[in-house]
């Protein structure tokens, strides 16, 4: 029982598991609705609260150092050699390779002669460079690079110190700066125009305001792109770029949606938890009612075991009645006349005592059997008489038509009577008299009919003869037309019902 109330306990849990994040969900989609701001704000606090940044840009000093157009237009990184002419980048390209013919360069054009510098100093024509070599435009070189970055990328080891990369990253194209340089120029216009939340493939910007004395400006922390989606896979919403419908709530170019994902996967959840629950309440009622045959079992064989017992204990005094009956009979000739009939009915019940006994001891014996009643077959002298013999103790309330020609038989004389016995009691408490009991042969079988006057509703002896079924005027268990049913099936017979009139018939093969 404990067992019992365990699984139960469990059931009842998994199955309010399964309502909680039911409700839980709904309550989420509710207050998203609802307070969709409000709620995605919650989202991104929580997010910034269970990861750190990997660093963090600042868009004024972006504004700031990369004053310069050419170090923030996009196109500038690329070579645009087409700028300038010919002759002269065809020369300047050729001592560049080549470190000869310097005499031989006459360039006109400003740009095209920071960058006759920069090759001198490279080809060692030059020991050192101007003071303010790098902090002077023009900052690009005609083959697309900045001087900062092509200067870090040179032998000398001055170049190289990241003290120095650091005090002139101002100086680089903005998409060559190593924090910035996983911008494109859409995230780079994106963090000038101060959008709140910016991705890219890479990376996550989350903005912050932040006051400063002298002017306000505005903060990006930047996060791992993995570590965000990881993040937004758990949520009831997630972001989406070039949505035009289902937004929930826009932000710059992103669109929050609901997480489908998401909410499949707490579907699944609850349908696994409901029906692990459904699974554990079921599997604990089939234990139940498992445990519960088993012990009606147990209890029916205790209760067999005792009418076992009994039976032999009344068998004892009966058989010693029965003994004691014989010692009588031997001066039956003595015994007043009145008193010979009283001591023949004495004898004749204590005999049917005993058979019942026995009947009843080979029942219980046989109880698991699909055949528990043993017949005893007795040879009758003549079946008209023996039929007779029955009817007679009713008098008049019972007719008997006997068989046209009589004939002897061989057959357990005390469950036809029985049978006959309840039948005919039916019919004097629930028929109308007369009652007519007929012997007839159809073929090799025995034909008993009991037949009454009487009305029943029932159409059929299936009807009728349901254990425990009572008639509307019964007074006994109801017993009475199952116990015929079944003996008369166990003899090999059926019984069957007729009605207008009411006619009960035992049908039997030949008993001859």
């Amino acid at each position: 029982m404990k067992a019992f109330y365990t699984a139960t306990i469990l059931a009842v849990v998994l199955l309010g598991s399964a309502g909680v994040l039911f409700w839980n969900d709904y309550l989420d989609s509710r207050n998203l609705e609802v307070h969709s701001q409000q709620a995605i704000s919650q989202i991104k606090s929580k997010f910034e609260s269970s990861y750190s940044p990997l660093s963090k840009i600042n868009s004024e000093e972006i504004r700031q150092q990369k004053a310069a157009a050419e170090l923030i237009d996009p196109t500038t990184i690329l070579p645009h050699t087409e700028k300038y002419p010919r002759r002269e980048i065809v020369s300047l390209y050729h001592y560049a390779e080549t470190c000869k013919n310097r005499g031989s360069l006459h360039l006109q054009n400003r740009n095209l002669q920071k960058a006759q510098v920069w090759h001198e100093y490279t080809c060692n024509y030059r020991k050192t460079l101007p003071e303010a070599f790098f902090r002077t435009q023009p900052f690009m070189h005609p083959s697309g690079e900045s001087f900062v970055t092509l200067a870090a990328r040179h032998k000398d080891s001055q170049f190289s110190k990241s003290s120095w990369i650091v005090s002139h990253l101002r100086y680089a194209h903005i998409l060559e700066n190593s924090l910035i340089g996983f911008l494109d120029p859409r995230n780079l216009r994106s963090i000038l125009n101060g959008d709140t939340l910016i991705e890219t493939p890479s990376s996550l910007l989350i903005s912050h305001k932040i006051d400063t004395s002298l002017s306000p400006s505005t903060t990006y922390f930047v996060y791992s792109r993995r570590s965000w989606d990881e993040f937004l896979n758990k949520q009831s919403v997630r972001t989406s770029e070039n949505m035009t419908t289902g937004c929930i709530l826009r932000e710059a170019n992103l669109c929050w949606v609901k997480n489908n994902k998401r909410s499949a996967r707490e579907n699944f959840r609850l349908a696994l938890l409901f029906s692990a629950g459904l699974l554990t309440l079921a599997g604990t009622l089939v234990v139940q009612i498992i445990r519960r045959n088993i012990f009606q079992r147990r209890a029916s064989k205790q209760r067999t075991f005792v009418l076992q017992m009994l039976t032999h204990e009344i068998r004892t005094p009966a058989t010693a009645v029965q003994l004691s009956l014989e010692t009588l009979r031997s001066e039956f000739d003595k015994l007043p006349s009145n008193s010979q009939e009283a001591f023949l009915r004495i004898c004749d019940q204590t005999q049917k005592l005993i058979r019942v006994i026995e009947a009843s001891k080979q029942y219980l014996i046989n109880d698991n059997s699909s055949n528990s009643v043993k017949f005893k077959a007795q040879s009758t002298p003549s079946i008209n008489f023996f039929f007779e013999a029955i009817v007679e103790k009713y008098g008049d309330q019972v007719n008997m038509q006997p068989l046209h020609q009589d004939r002897p038989g061989n057959f357990d004389r005390y469950w036809i009577e029985l049978c006959l016995n309840n039948l005919i009691d039916n019919a004097l408490a629930h028929g109308r008299p007369p009652v007519n009991v007929s012997l007839s042969y159809t073929g090799k079988r025995l034909v008993i009919d009991i037949q009454d006057n009487g009305v029943l509703k029932a159409k059929s002896i299936e009807e009728l003869a349901v254990q425990f079924k009572r008639g509307q005027t019964s007074h006994g268990l109801g017993l009475g037309l199952v116990l015929v049913q079944k003996i008369t099936r166990a003899m090999g017979g059926e019984l069957t019902l007729t009605c207008a009139p009411t006619t009960f018939s035992m049908k039997f093969k030949d008993l001859s």
